[in-house]
């Protein structure tokens, strides 16, 4: 089943190694129209802009059992 955004939501793609997980898109859009300032250099872009890279597990969300 296909499912569209709601109006004004754009897809992402999102993989993680385990240890991290790395959002790929396109860069928002300001108000104004703009793009946000982005430096692929810093971010790593290849072939996808990266957008975000967090932690994961997020800190706190998920204990290891110590069984």
């Amino acid at each position: 089943m296909e499912r569209n955004p709601p109006d004004g939501w754009h897809p992402i793609e999102a993989y993680t190694n385990g240890r991290e997980i790395v959002i790929l898109g396109t860069p928002p859009i300001t108000r104004t129209g703009e793009e946000h300032k982005h430096n692929c250099q810093e971010m790593g872009c290849d072939l996808s802009h990266i957008i975000a890279v967090m932690p994961y597990p997020f800190p706190g969300t998920f204990e290891k059992s110590k069984e």
